[in-house]
């Protein structure tokens, strides 16, 4: 199978170089981070919900961190803790959730 998974990538990439698109057609890619998640409707549409987005805007700002600041402290056996926000997985919503927070600060779909 990592073989068959290897030639379809280079069929990929050979028919990208052999249709002409260049290097160029890939520049308004979105990065995507290894915690994003994409998701694709029936209707085609493709969201791309990007961690950090709490309030769902698809970026992480300013309201983003309110909603943060507000459960700062919490623990996963309290009412209001969001899992979202307890980055690392320790069942709290500490420091370095803090630290990883403001890592993705500014973040949108488009890579900003």
């Amino acid at each position: 199978m990592r073989c068959l998974a290897g030639i379809g990538w280079h069929l990929l990439v050979g028919c990208f170089f052999l249709c002409g698109c260049g290097i160029d057609a890939w520049a308004n890619v979105a990065p995507i981070a290894r915690n994003d998640s994409v998701r694709v409707e029936q209707n085609g549409k493709i969201n791309i919900d990007v961690l950090g987005d709490f309030d769902g805007d698809g970026g992480v700002g300013f309201a983003d961190f309110v909603l943060f600041a507000t459960r700062f402290g919490l623990e996963n056996i309290e009412e209001n803790f969001d899992k979202r926000m307890d980055f690392d997985g320790d069942g709290r919503i500490a420091f370095s959730d803090f630290l990883r927070f403001i890592g993705l600060f500014g973040k949108t779909p488009t890579g900003g």
